[in-house]
């Protein structure tokens, strides 16, 4: 869990990981390109980064901080198969429960529609909410498969119907 930190904006907060020492991912709505944000470790510890690259049409920023010694955590740009078991970490309401672990399985894999923005997902019941946005998604061998993004919303009925970013397309769409 070192790996996953909490991100700090001006007007809120979300999730993030680091895929390298001093870059990690997050959501574009969470830390658009030219965004300077706090990151705030499990540990406490507490380190400014800078958004360096972002896609909004695809709601994936690359953040860069001090090197910090922690390696990139695996991952599998392969799209996983329906039932695969997925665990979500991040920081949903902020600091206050960071660090919080959810599991689920791979509901589908949701090709581009037009009701989804003409992009591909990976829906997961693993649960989420506001605050675990650009949070890493493992599938059960510690390997990143997706990014957090999309939740169902009590108010639409849709309650653990979660959507994640493949991973490679992510990777993809920050250079």
């Amino acid at each position: 869990q070192a790996h996953v930190v909490t991100v700090f904006m001006p007007r809120g907060s979300g999730s993030g990981f680091y895929i390298a020492d001093g870059l990690l991912l997050t959501n574009h709505h969470v830390a658009a390109k030219g965004t300077t944000v706090k990151i705030r470790f499990a540990s406490g510890k507490e380190i400014t980064g800078l958004s360096v690259a972002s896609n909004a049409k695809r709601d994936v920023a690359l953040i860069r901080t001090e090197n910090v010694d922690l390696p990139g955590l695996p991952l599998r740009v392969q799209m996983p198969e329906v039932g695969t078991q997925t665990f979500a970490v991040g920081s949903p309401e902020g600091q206050k429960i960071e660090g919080t672990v959810s599991s689920g399985i791979v509901s589908a894999v949701r090709d581009p529609i037009r009701e989804l923005d003409h992009e591909r997902w990976i829906q997961s019941d693993v649960a989420t909410t506001h605050g675990s946005s650009g949070g890493p998604l493992f599938d059960a061998y510690g390997n990143i498969i997706g990014i957090t993004d999309r939740n169902g919303d009590d108010n639409d009925n849709q309650v653990n119907i979660n959507l994640f970013i493949p991973i490679g397309e992510a990777l993809d769409a920050v250079g």
